[in-house]
């Protein structure tokens, strides 16, 4: 049983209330649900099919049943056979614990009936649902046109292009997309839509009016803290007097703009603040600090520069005529309004056609369904708790579906809004948020919160770097929750630090200048490249290093497995990084959602596909043509296009193949009617089968499989052929429709997976980005890439949506062919943009929260003397929301820390600011490409001079690296010897003198056999076979009861026939004779009467190899030699040893065969008196062939 901390204990025990879970990063928030869960299985009594568990994935609600099941397994283990706890077990597997969808899925098959739906529906996949959204999206422009609305073609002219209207399709299906988290999508957008008619009062009433007083008031506390920070500047000592004067006028000045904004209307603070300017900064004295003065300069023109921007972005025009505009445009927004009801119209009625139902479908069908109050009070008396993972993640939608079935006290949330990254996916954080400020901490309360704050997972250092960074930079304003105490972590892990267990930060210097005798390498090289190489020496410096481990309760050594490395998108990084630590050796692996189509083997497979399709395809067909599955030279392809300069080369192919007999000619036509005949099958076959026998056909998937990364080219290509599965199982058939299937994956999430063919103990290095690191831990985190800039490029679409701000649209004017911002515009465009940083700042804590003992962030900068300036600046919130990259956060905490001393460094200015008292410990390096470069050059060096020694050259090499050089080139193996020796011999291949001949060693080439021995019209055995029959028999012989009569003897044959031992043939070739001399032998007899006996022992024995086999330099070396024995037996304190022979025995030989054997015997001895520690007494040669039993 763990021990909980009082927090856990409370969130699992506490009762009669909602709770809101508020859990840090790594605070165990799975383990405290499913230990509540098992709290009310156990003391409560509570069936678990009483409960409804909501997470945000499979992988997820996985877990969390089998953690249940493995607790409720141990607690039945423990506490006896209870009944109450086996039938839970049985039920686990009926439990709702899933996703929403899986839940909305169950409420949709049972209760179908109450919106007239088609109990046979099936839920499509993104894809399938993308195609016929095309082809609704196709019929609704067609009818569109048909009918000439001038609405419709005034909406195709302000949103399309002078090619095409694809813009407006995407419009449509963008919008389409994004209300669907919404409760009534089209009431939604028809209340957003009737926004634009609102006249002056009810713009000011409106979302649009209160969100523009908010950003009015920001910008105007902005300006007053900047003028404030200049005054104090000018207090200091050796500040300007003059330059004082002028802001406290300032500052006057803005009181006067507050009260205008307070007291007066929207229209009447504009014409106010159009005339409004600060006056003329008086020049300061000539003995004041230059530094001070310029400081004050700037901070001033900052001021100006915010009060310029509310003129030029918020309020460019009068309000009335921003009103206006809105006006004009609303007929424009009713008409895009009628457009998307109408493709909701088509696009359901598609689906309920197909009887489908997408995953927007399931949950608004469930919605609907639980408004039928017999339904939502089914599941209200159905579920005693409901429990909700990743809370933070949910949307409107499923937020009211919860609200449906929840009581007035079952809820239970849990979630960590600094987590909440998942905004694309329109999850809303501020259903968290709202409930965090609304529930209580005091424990009687209706709706309460308790707070996880202790964190299991990072080591001391990193739980201090990441509070003194998030403290300071992450608000309400950004980041959308305060960073105080209550959120801040606190350490509760057993984790250590690497030694040292600094946070590091490495800055890269883009532009730094070379000295005159530095080569800069890196020249060419991007900032990704740059970024690898650092990373790479960083890793193999970490290899060296111990990292602690939980389960050994000890320091390790770091493995590659160990590190992971983080980005915010994978993109192009990921490519560029696994070509520089494959340059290094360095084995790696990205857990990346893109470059599946880029692979080759799938490109080419692909075309070849389009190609079965419609032979007409020049780039293509060109493509296959030169792959291996056709084969044809660029030679060829020259031929075929000079015959036919100016047709399409599909023309040029036929023409060439009907008017050439040649070899190509006839290569052409059997390539041809290859491709007629697999179009012909392609219409006959499932689609899976087809491509799975193109791919064996065309030998294409064993040729991939020979290439380089052939395992992981191969499965590529089998994912290929499980989409074509999948594809069968939907709505569409065929090759043409599959591969516009596959275009939409591409248009639609850009990508597919990868082929997954490494396991997690692979040790290898691992990249992914932030996102799909939540929820994960590693010992070593690297975030890399953190001056890449912020992507806000969705802030210039034709059209903003916001969840509380409706549209923001521009205006046009058709006649000017004009556009500008509209009010709205500006208004919704500032709250996404706030909205992003946000989420960006909560991804870098995501990512700064994974690691367990190390954390390293990574990035490099341009200019860095320009970004010094930009970091050096108050701390404001204004300040903070012009990040452009994660830097802009993370270094202006550092630089004001005192461990950022390489940064005090390059500050170029003075600088007063007071330095934050922080127990957290940092690691501060700041490099240039040239320091990164020098490794690259010195191996580029050695490996020309090593290339021109080799060519005979008489070159003068680097002075501290020629012996280096000569040395390796001149070098031989010390141990020239060792290299024919065997690492283990058998005692046969030991010869005379207890030394065997190396040159008897190498490897024996078995014997060429003419013909197989079932076709011997006349079987017979060899001389070895025979002797094995003996061998065989002696074995199994009962030396104990056996009389030594040839009926026993003969008895005992039959037996081992019987039982397949020894066949026909072989019980034929014993000579029994032989055998019953043995056994009436003495020594037959005193085997006999032996008190422990052991025949065909195997053994092992490790001795020297110097003793074995003849050497100059094998002194140091072992071998292993083996062997069996075929009988010994204890006899009084010693050992008596016997080894059978079936050698062809004359008078002449006898003597030279057990001289020949003696050598063997020695080592059997030799084993027997090591393993035993007993001596061995006497050895006997017995042979059978002349019946002889010899002592040596």
């Amino acid at each position: 049983m763990p021990e909980w901390t009082p927090q856990q204990q409370q969130a699992i025990e506490a009762q009669g209330s909602n709770l809101l879970v508020a859990a840090s990063a790594g605070s165990g928030k799975t383990a405290v649900l499913v230990q509540r869960i098992l709290h009310i299985i156990i003391d409560q009594k509570v069936d678990i099919d009483r409960l409804l568990v909501v997470t945000f994935t499979q992988a997820a609600a996985a877990e969390m049943r089998e953690r249940i099941s493995t607790a409720l397994m141990e607690t039945i283990e423990k506490d006896g056979n209870d009944p109450h706890l086996r039938k839970q077990l049985l039920l686990l597997n009926h439990a709702q614990i899933s996703t929403l969808h899986s839940f909305c899925n169950q409420i949709v098959r049972s209760y179908f009936h109450l919106i007239e739906l088609d109990p046979r529906y099936r839920i499509a996949d993104q894809t399938e649902a993308g195609l016929i959204k095309m082809e609704v999206m196709e019929e609704l422009m067609e009818a569109q046109y048909e009918q000439n609305d001038p609405d419709f073609i005034e909406l195709v002219e302000i949103f399309s292009t002078s090619r095409d209207d694809s813009p407006l399709r995407d419009l449509v299906l963008q919008i389409y997309d994004f209300i669907q988290s919404q409760p009534d999508p089209l009431n939604w957008l028809q209340e957003k839509t009737a926004m634009f008619m609102a006249d002056k009062a009810q713009f000011n009433e409106s979302s649009w009016g209160v969100e523009l007083k908010m950003i009015l008031e920001q910008r105007l506390m902005a300006m007053e803290q900047l003028l404030e920070l200049a005054q104090a500047k000018c207090h200091m000592p050796g500040g300007s007097q003059r330059q004082l004067e002028t802001l406290n006028l300032d500052l006057q000045q803005m009181q006067d703009l507050r009260t205008a904004y307070f007291q007066h209307d929207l229209s009447e603070f504009y014409t106010f603040i159009k005339d409004f300017a600060l006056s003329r900064l008086k020049s300061a004295e000539k003995d004041a600090d230059q530094g001070l003065v310029t400081q004050v300069k700037e901070l001033r023109q900052e001021a100006r520069d915010i009060l310029k921007s509310v003129t030029d972005e918020l309020l460019p025009r009068h309000p009335e005529e921003l009103i206006d505009e809105l006006k004009q445009i609303h007929k424009v927004m009713l008409s895009l309004y009628r457009i998307v009801e109408r493709f909701t119209e088509l696009y359901q009625q598609h689906m309920m056609e197909k009887s489908l139902l997408d995953f927007n479908d399931l949950e608004h069908c469930a919605l609907s369904i639980l408004r039928f109050p017999e339904a939502a009070d089914y599941y209200r008396r159905r579920f005693e708790y409901i429990f909700v993972d990743e809370y933070q993640d949910s949307n409107p939608v499923q937020e009211t579906l919860l609200n449906q079935i929840k009581r007035q006290d079952n809820m239970f949330m849990v979630g960590d809004v600094k987590q909440s990254i998942y905004r694309f996916r329109l999850s809303d954080p501020s259903l968290f948020i709202e409930k965090y400020h609304h529930f209580q901490v005091e424990e009687e309360s209706i709706d309460r919160r308790i707070n996880l704050d202790r964190n299991f997972r990072c080591s001391q250092p990193i739980i201090d770097a990441v509070n003194c960074i998030f403290e300071h930079v992450m608000s309400a304003q950004l980041g959308e929750v305060d960073y105080d105490e209550e959120v801040k972590l606190v350490h509760g892990t057993l984790e250590k630090p690497l030694n040292p267990g600094d946070v590091e930060l490495l800055l890269i210097d883009r532009d730094a200048q070379a000295d005159h005798d530095e080569e800069d390498v890196l020249e060419e090289a991007d900032q990704i490249e740059i970024e690898a190489r650092l990373v790479a020496q960083r890793i193999k410096d970490l290899l060296t290093k111990q990292v602690w481990d939980t389960k050994l309760n000890d320091y390790r050594p770091v493995t590659y497995r160990d590190i992971v490395i983080l980005m915010r998108s994978t993109t192009r990084w990921v490519g560029v990084f696994q070509e520089v630590f494959l340059a290094e050796n360095i084995p790696c692996y990205a857990d990346v959602n893109n470059g599946y189509f880029d692979t080759v083997e799938v490109g080419i497979f692909l075309d070849l596909l389009r190609l079965i399709d419609n032979k007409r395809q020049d780039i293509p067909l060109v493509g296959v043509m030169r792959s291996p599955i056709f084969g044809f030279s660029m030679e060829d392809l020259i031929t075929i296009r000079a015959e036919s300069p100016e047709v399409p080369f599909y023309d040029a192919v036929m023409k060439y193949s009907d008017s050439n007999d040649g070899q190509l000619g006839q290569r052409l036509l059997a390539m041809i009617d290859q491709l007629d005949r697999w179009k012909k099958e392609a219409r006959l076959l499932p689609l899976d089968t087809f491509l799975w026998q193109v791919l064996l056909e065309t030998g294409f998937y064993h040729y991939v499989g020979a290439m380089p990364g052939g395992i992981q080219r191969q499965a590529n290509l089998r994912i290929l052929h499980d989409r074509a599965r999948q594809f069968q199982k939907t709505s569409f058939k065929g090759l043409f429709q599959f591969l516009r299937y596959i275009e939409q994956i591409q248009a639609s999430s850009g990508d597919m997976d990868m082929a997954k063919i490494l396991g997690e103990n692979d040790n290898l290095v691992r990249m992914m980005s932030i996102h799909k690191s939540k929820g994960l831990e590693f010992p070593i985190v690297i975030v890399a890439g953190m001056g890449r800039l912020f992507n806000l490029r969705d802030l210039d679409n034709p059209l903003l949506l916001h969840k509380d701000l409706g549209l923001g649209p521009r205006f046009v004017n058709l006649q000017l062919r004009a556009s500008m911002d509209t009010i709205a515009r500006n208004i919704v465009k500032q709250r996404i943009r706030s909205e992003n940083l946000s989420e960006e700042m909560r991804i870098l804590y995501v990512a700064c929260t994974r690691p367990k003992n190390k954390l390293l962030l990574v990035g490099s900068v341009k200019q860095i003397e320009s970004a010094m300036k930009r970091w050096t600046r108050p701390m404001t919130h204004h300040q903070l929301a012009k990040a452009r990259c994660f830097l802009d956060w993370v270094v202006p905490v550092i630089l004001r820390h005192p461990q950022g001393s390489p940064l005090h460094d390059r500050m170029t200015t003075t600088w007063e600011e007071p330095m934050i008292q922080d127990t957290c410990c940092w690691q501060v390096k700041i490099l240039s490409r040239f320091s990164l470069g020098e490794k690259l050059m010195h191996k580029r060096q050695r490996a020309e001079i090593t290339r021109e020694l080799w060519a005979g050259k008489q070159v003068i090499p680097l002075a501290d690296e020629q012996e280096e050089i000569f040395s390796i080139l001149n070098w031989n193996y010390p141990f020239k010897e060792s290299e024919t020796l065997p690492s283990k011999l058998f005692v046969t291949q030991i010869r005379e003198n207890y030394k065997a001949d190396r040159q008897q060693l190498a490897i024996q080439v078995p014997e060429v056999v003419s013909q197989p021995q079932f076709v011997d019209p006349v079987p017979r055995l060899n001389a070895q076979q025979r002797g094995t029959a003996m061998h065989k028999v002696m074995q199994h012989l009962s030396l104990t009861n056996m009389d030594g009569a040839l009926d026993s003897l003969s008895s005992l044959l039959e037996i081992l026939v019987d039982r397949e031992i020894l066949t026909a043939l072989e019980a034929e070739s014993v000579d029994l004779e032989a055998v019953q001399v043995f056994v009436n032998s003495p020594l037959g007899q005193r085997i006999k009467s032996a008190s422990r006996v052991y025949r065909e022992a195997p053994f092992n024995l490790i001795c020297p190899a110097n003793e074995v086999i003849s050497g100059e330099n094998i002194s140091g070396e072992n071998l292993l030699v083996q062997g069996v024995i075929d009988l010994y037996f204890e006899e009084n304190d010693g050992l008596i040893l016997v080894d059978y022979k079936s050698d062809r025995i004359t008078e002449y030989n006898l003597e030279k065969r057990v001289e020949h054997y003696q050598n063997q015997v020695y080592w059997y001895r030799r084993a027997l008196e090591q393993i035993h520690g007993k001596p061995v007494r006497e050895m006997y040669l017995y042979f059978f062939d002349n019946r002889e039993l010899i002592k040596l």
